[in-house]
């Protein structure tokens, strides 16, 4: 796995390739249609600092994500990947648990939050894999009024700035 900082090309790529799951995720809360879904994200993801992009050893791009400021001290994490993300999940998770999260922690972040779809069983096993807990259940969370569910990784005081 091959670790950089996102670009609007490497967004866009892995965008236009995403998990179906991850493309329902972003429709039910984006203010476009399905045939706009990917430049939407990429203006959102390849233009914002601190978004990282992942690769395959064959240097495609699997997988965008990072985590975004959202209140002082707390951030919400975005992700999306393509089918082949299980080909780097093994080192993406070690990645986020060993050091992303603990940098974060460090630099005054004590909260990370993410919103999935309440269906989407696999990515909520990966939240919690990362350490993040199940908080709540968001009915007509989504503009089909889809229900969402909230996860939250809360940095031990030891670890805060």
């Amino acid at each position: 796995m091959i670790l950089e900082a996102a670009t609007y090309d490497t967004a866009a790529a892995v965008a236009l390739k995403m998990r179906p799951r991850d493309r329902d995720e972003f429709l039910a809360v984006a203010a476009v249609e399905d045939d706009k879904i990917a430049a939407w994200i990429a203006d959102r993801m390849g233009r914002r600092d601190g978004i990282l992009c992942a690769r395959a050893g064959d240097g495609e791009p699997v997988s965008i994500g990072g985590a975004v400021e959202v209140r002082p001290g707390s951030a919400t994490l975005l992700f999306y990947a393509t089918e082949r993300f299980p080909e780097i999940a093994l080192p993406m998770t070690r990645f986020i648990r060993r050091h992303y999260f603990p940098s974060l922690a460090a630099a005054g972040t004590h909260r990370i939050e993410c919103v999935t779809l309440d269906s989407y069983r696999a990515m909520q096993r990966w939240l919690e894999t990362l350490g993040l807990k199940r908080e709540a259940t968001i009915p007509a969370y989504g503009k089909g009024r889809e229900t969402f569910a909230m996860y939250a990784w809360i940095a031990p005081p030891c670890l805060s700035a």
